[in-house]
């Protein structure tokens, strides 16, 4: 069961309580605020414009357009396209990278000197030079700091753990993506009503406009009785889709994987050599959102046996659970959307194949369909969203 204090009291009538109720801004005055960055990912497009659009408060986004990493960037030409087209009140910047993992961000300094913004909301990320010079010298300068970041993954100790905790202490307040990131945190000594939870999100508003089409089956398997495990995001060795292709062999099921990736031969020979290649659709990387809304309804379930991430929330904002493993230190923060038994489940980390097998047997046990995909909606409806993102952000700038 997850250590997240957060979800006890839901239950099916219940599900979640509103975001909005607890939340005050404590701040009315219109305030001029920055948005720093390493990037732009296009999953952000729809928050950053939100924030653009908002009448509460002047947000500007300032990021890198150059990465260490692969990684899908929005399109440079937003900051040329009209708010009320999509686009986004943005600043390029070149970020400068050392040993590809400390950064600096060229002209970011001499932006925030000529800008004067109120508040500064940085990315909490302790590799990046340039944030703390620029958390440091507008903290000084009596500028309001707000990192948004994961906070803590785990309670992590040591010389690495000192220094995350002296680098949080550069700012006054923080803006993280869930509830056991903030608890670390606390554990820490950081006082909880500095701590904002902020969740994450996906294009709400296409998805959910995507997601009242009626579904075009788009492959058929040779057995349709067995019930359809799916799998979508980067087909990488930490994504540890072996567990899911050994599991398959114990556990009747078609499976559907969506993505591409370094480890994507091994495991289709793998599939082959343990003769299943009858009931493994591997249909490669889709980027199209009604493709993928077609190929996820064909599921019954999303299986990331890895760090699952914002795979759970594309998954649940079609009505789709996810299971994924209960080490949560080695998780991201999007986990806490799965309530087991109601949008998802966990298996054991330590003992992967078996329990995964088990915990499918459970599901499909007692599995209400329209039921689950009341329980994923509600979930996203009320946290993982860009309105609810957004109602959060001004409540702190």
């Amino acid at each position: 069961m997850p250590d997240n204090a957060h979800w006890k009291n839901l239950n099916n009538n219940n599900l979640i309580k509103s975001v909005s109720p607890a939340y005050m801004d404590k701040h009315s005055n219109h305030k001029k605020v920055a948005i720093i960055s390493n990037c732009f990912p296009v999953y952000r497009q729809p928050i950053y414009n939100m924030l653009s659009a908002a009448a509460q408060h002047d947000y500007t986004v300032i990021t890198g357009i150059n990465m260490n990493i692969p990684l899908k960037l929005a399109d440079v030409s937003l900051k040329d396209k009209l708010i009320s087209e999509g686009g986004v009140r943005w600043v390029q910047l070149k970020n400068i990278w050392f040993f590809n993992r400390f950064m600096w961000q060229k002209g970011l300094l001499q932006h925030l000197k000529e800008k004067n913004y109120d508040t500064i909301i940085l990315l909490g990320t302790v590799y990046y030079l340039s944030t703390w010079i620029a958390a440091i010298l507008w903290r000084l300068r009596g500028k309001k700091i707000i990192f948004w970041t994961h906070g803590f993954l785990k309670n992590e100790p040591g010389i690495m753990g000192f220094l995350r905790s002296t680098f949080y202490n550069l700012a006054n307040e923080y803006l993280v993506y869930g509830h056991r990131g903030k608890n670390i945190m606390i554990d820490k000594g950081f006082k909880e009503a500095e701590i904002t939870v902020v969740y994450n999100s996906l294009d709400y508003d296409k998805q959910r406009t995507i997601r009242e089409q009626k579904v075009d089956r788009i492959f058929e398997f040779e057995n349709k009785s067995l019930p359809v495990i799916g799998y979508i995001g980067r087909v990488l060795k930490q994504k540890r889709l072996d567990i899911l292709i050994d599991a398959a062999k114990s556990f009747p099921c078609n499976v559907i994987i969506i993505g591409d990736g370094d480890t994507l031969p091994q495991l289709k020979e793998m599939v082959a050599k343990l003769g299943l290649s009858d009931r493994f659709y591997f249909h490669g990387p889709s980027y199209m959102e009604e493709e993928i809304f077609n190929l996820l309804s064909q599921t019954d379930v999303i299986v990331s046996p890895g760090e699952v991430g914002l795979t759970a929330i594309h998954a649940m904002t079609y009505g789709i659970p996810v299971i994924t493993h209960n080490n949560f230190d080695k998780q991201g923060p999007e986990h806490e959307c799965i309530v087991p038994g109601v949008t998802g489940d966990f298996f054991d980390l330590d003992n992967p194949v078996n329990s995964l097998v088990e915990t499918l047997n459970r599901w499909f046990s007692n599995y209400d369909k329209s039921e689950i995909k009341k329980n994923c909606y509600a979930v996203i409806d009320k946290y993982y969203n860009p309105y609810a993102q957004l109602q959060i952000i001004n409540s702190v700038v």
